[in-house]
């Protein structure tokens, strides 16, 4: 293998480990080829857990010869794996999308010929059901984020153009920075211990904030992190986001509070309960006439009550195949007798070292425009892993750098409540909208203050 190549396999390690997903179709064809034997492939699907398997066949391919570099691009490709091959050879994304649209195209029934290809297909559409068996998914790295950006996609910059228009049905998301996301952490709660209050420290936390900072950021948001504030301290965050916000340009506000919670409030490490609906409503179109019209997003990172989600069996009809890890009644009832057995309404210990949370035009309407999405449903817990994060943030940070460029929130966050519904006990999220718009991000789309406003065309 060239000096080049393997520079290129190098430097993308780690989002190609991030990246690759079934290992042995891309094994398949790499024998297929002739890149691997039968005795490489059985040696680099035994080196272990997932992980380890994705290390060996990155170490394994600048050994196999001056051919090996094509060939691992091509085997990406005939998987399905477009997105990865772009990024062995990004300078042929364009022309390898348009190929692939002309394969599929040539294939599609006569009737449906009619059809704008960009309206029906996106290239990488079979990404949609490449989501983890498992959630947290072992194989991801919560702190290696790397958002997805539009590219060639007709659509969606159609969208964004079409988006500063007074009468779009898309919430206007053009501008750099787009707006603040405001990000409070609470996790160490001694203070509420010494006022009486069984609050467990947050650990993982900070890797909730870590990654939701790198999330927006590439996103074109500008990120504000308070950590470990009471209840006043959250307020004053809060007030203090707003009034800056009320002095500028903004096309949108987003808030994550991720803390302890009780029902419609969070805690402040003070022990005391910031109410949601009083954070909320300072933001809302009359008290916060700045970004009246425009979308504020609100994430609730917290438990709403102690009870916990013992799940409901499917009916066999309905219920996917246990081989391929969507559904593992067995393995979540066994976990969940633990859970059951050591909850004493304040956190849960394991040795996944998951742990609960303890227990969110002219004119427009004033409470409109807002979207509140809660890691759980009203009276459960939501849970986190100790290393790696919460199960709901986590879930956010990887489904909204894959899938950002070309879905809308409302895909996104059904996503999210797939995700974390593949837990090893039972959540759900739950999301309340008053949204009049669709809401895009538009990756790596932006138009400078001298453009914005101005009249624009349908397409290039």
């Amino acid at each position: 293998m060239e000096d080049k190549h393997r520079n290129i396999l190098r430097v993308n390690r780690t989002k190609l480990m991030g990246e690759m997903y079934d290992v042995e179709s891309i094994m398949d064809r790499l024998m297929e080829k002739g890149t691997f034997s039968n005795a490489i492939k059985d040696k680099i699907l035994y080196a272990g857990n997932p992980t380890e398997v994705k290390r060996e066949l990155l170490d394994c391919l600048p050994r196999r010869g001056p051919t090996a570099f094509e060939e691992f691009y091509q085997a990406l490709i005939e998987s399905h794996m477009g997105h990865m091959a772009d990024i062995l050879k990004p300078e042929e994304s364009k022309a390898r999308i348009a190929r692939e649209q002309k394969r599929l195209q040539a294939h599609r029934p006569v009737q449906e010929s009619h059809l704008s290809m960009e309206a029906t297909y996106h290239p990488d559409d079979q990404l949609d059901d490449d989501l983890p068996a498992g959630w947290p998914d072992e194989n991801y790295n919560p702190l290696v984020v790397n958002v997805q950006e539009v590219k060639e996609d007709v659509n969606m910059k159609n969208n964004f153009r079409k988006s500063s228009e007074p009468r779009s049905t898309v919430y206007s998301m053009q501008r750099n920075p787009r707006g603040m996301v405001l990000i409070i952490s609470n996790e160490d709660f001694s203070q509420a211990r010494a006022n009486k209050e069984k609050l467990d420290d947050r650990k993982g936390s900070e890797t909730d904030t870590t990654s939701l900072d790198v999330l927006f950021k590439q996103m074109h948001f500008q990120t504000i992190i308070y950590k470990n504030e009471t209840k006043e301290g959250i307020l004053k965050a809060v007030r203090k986001v707003r009034d800056t916000m009320q002095q500028g340009q903004q096309e949108c506000f987003i808030c994550f509070l991720l803390s302890h919670g009780s029902g419609g409030g969070v805690y402040g490490v003070d022990g005391q309960v910031a109410d949601i609906m009083e954070i909320t409503t300072l933001f809302d179109n009359e008290n916060c006439k700045q970004l009246a019209g425009k979308p504020k997003l609100f994430f609730i990172q917290a438990c709403r009550g102690n009870k916990c989600d013992m799940g409901v069996a499917l009916p066999p009809d309905q219920q996917e195949d246990p081989a391929h890890g969507d559904i593992r009644l067995r393995e979540q009832n066994k976990n969940m007798e633990g859970v059951v057995k050591s909850l004493k309404g304040v956190a849960i210990s394991q040795p996944s070292d998951t742990v609960a949370d303890a227990c969110s035009e002219t004119r427009v309407p004033k409470g409109a425009d807002v979207f509140v999405a809660f890691a759980t449903t009203p009276e459960y817990m939501s849970y986190r892993n100790t290393r790696r994060g919460t199960w709901f943030v986590q879930a956010i940070t990887y489904i909204f750098q894959r899938f950002a460029y070309r879905k809308d929130l409302s895909d996104m966050m059904t996503k999210v409540n797939l995700l974390v519904t593949r837990g090893n006990v039972m959540q759900v999220s739950q999301c309340v909208t008053t949204l009049r718009k669709s809401l895009y991000f538009f990756p790596g789309l932006c138009r400078s203050d001298d453009d914005i406003g101005n009249p624009v065309q349908a397409s290039d």
